[in-house]
């Protein structure tokens, strides 16, 4: 099977593929989470789901650090 082939199994799949489901407009974290749900089972589904979460709170809190404004001790911005 082609399938097989390029992603393996449900369960060791890259990660990347899960995150891109999610940034899809018609899939956010509860529609990912039921379609996981329904293709592994309750278990590994959420397990998968709290791996991508993670993973993505990760990626957006490095985008926030890296695209955040600098702010001085005030709290104001230092490009004034």
């Amino acid at each position: 099977m082609k399938y097989a082939t390029y992603y393996g199994t449900l369960e060791k799949i890259n990660l990347l593929v899960y995150i891109a489901l999610m940034f899809y407009l018609r899939y956010k974290l509860v529609g990912f989470e039921l379609s996981l749900f329904n293709l592994l089972g309750k278990i590994q589904g959420s397990a998968i789901a709290l791996k991508v979460k993670e993973k993505v709170e990760a990626l957006f809190d490095d985008y926030c650090q890296l695209y955040n404004p600098l702010t001085t001790q005030s709290g104001q911005s230092s490009g004034a």
